[in-house]
């Protein structure tokens, strides 16, 4: 019998024995977003996808075959503990409190880099680190920069063009000094290198454990919405701005992966009180990452200009040269083709023109707007 907690409140009662199990909840109020059924079996259900969606993916890249056929039983064994969240996992006569568990207050172990970039032996591996419960396919790590928990990633999509160069983390790193020049809250990306390979890194955005992230999954699950009804809630908890500011993003990128676990809000876990939307992460899949000019998008429409048509201000604009400037020396900080830079800077700007067609039938409709309320 395992207990899930939330720092130091018992939520509920599990069992594991290849599926879960959920015996008792103990605090309703506290149960993960989207684990809400009032049936057995569907609430089983339910715990499983969100426990699924906060662990390493089995196509994680390069991932080692003894974690991929014993995660759920390892991350279980070692407490489940995340830095983007403040739940966890105990047995039921363990006298652990969250103290002795979080990574805020905790040493982060460093295997998982062993295993990955230094090729360790599993015999040295102590399964004490995070990255066992980070979400996402491209590879990447936990370690501590001047006592900071930083995420190293690297790697490429499966169908890139440019497979083992590394252009993901290139593009997450241009992708984050066009958001900070457009204004847009977002993390920032910084070059990483590492054995003469040139990666990215990025502060966790959750601080400490009074702030935790929960995604746009989630809060679909719990309320039970589709695509445009998840757009109208965060309209109406007061994060339009957030969200046209996400949309333009993304079009001027041509990001195609802004799925629901890519984007949400920050809650206090105490509390449960919403604070913030989340600053805009994970960037990679864009700039025509895999050379193609695509028009689909996520996560609220399926194609790109009827998704920037939801947008109901003027988005900020950055300047060209600037943009061009970040790519054309990201791509040689990382040895890209110089030739693919530049059709990079052609689609972005092809991306501008068109939002700015879009912010003059915006301005254009506001004006009308102005004049009949003037009758």
């Amino acid at each position: 019998m395992l207990i899930l907690k939330h720092k130091n409140i018992d939520v509920c009662k599990i069992n594991f024995d290849g599926h879960f199990h959920v015996n008792e909840i103990l605090n309703k109020k506290h149960m993960p977003l989207g684990v809400n059924s009032e049936k057995e079996e569907i609430r089983d259900k339910q715990f499983s996808l969100w426990f699924a969606n906060r662990i390493i993916p089995n196509d994680r890249q390069n991932l080692n075959v003894y974690l991929k056929e014993n995660m759920t039983k390892i991350i279980l064994s070692t407490n489940g503990v995340s830095l983007t969240d403040c739940y966890w996992f105990t047995n039921d006569n363990s006298n652990l409190r969250w103290e002795n568990v979080n990574f805020y207050d905790n040493p982060i172990d460093n295997s998982f880099r062993k295993i990955n970039l230094d090729n360790k032996c599993l015999d040295q591996i102590d399964f004490k680190y995070p990255d066992l419960t980070t979400d996402g396919y491209q590879e990447k790590y936990w370690i501590l920069i001047n006592k900071i928990p930083n995420l190293i990633k690297y790697g490429d999509y499966k169908n890139s063009i440019n497979f083992g160069k590394n252009i993901l983390s290139a593009n997450e790193i241009i992708a984050s000094k066009i958001a900070n020049i457009m204004e847009i809250n977002s993390v920032e990306y910084n070059e990483f290198n590492y054995k003469n390979n040139c990666l990215c890194s990025c502060s966790c955005f959750i601080k400490d454990d009074k702030h935790e992230f929960v995604n746009a999954l989630q809060i679909k699950n719990e309320n039970k919405l589709n695509g445009f009804d998840l757009y109208n809630w965060f309209k109406e908890n007061g994060f339009q701005k957030e969200i046209d500011n996400m949309i333009g993003f993304d079009y001027l990128i041509r990001n195609i992966d802004r799925h629901e676990k890519n984007f949400g809000i920050i809650r206090n876990p105490d509390s449960l009180e919403i604070k913030s939307f989340a600053p805009i992460f994970d960037n990679g899949t864009s700039l025509l990452f895999d050379g193609l000019k695509k028009e689909e998008t996520k996560p609220f429409k399926q194609n790109r200009q009827q998704q920037l048509n939801l947008v109901t201000k003027n988005i900020n604009i950055p300047n060209l040269d600037f943009v061009e400037n970040v790519i054309v020396e990201t791509y040689q900080d990382f040895n890209l083709p110089t030739d693919l830079a530049l059709k990079v800077v052609c689609d972005i700007k092809e991306n501008i023109e068109k939002i700015k067609e879009h912010n003059k039938i915006l301005t254009k409709n506001l004006e009308m707007d102005e004049r009949w309320n003037l009758y």
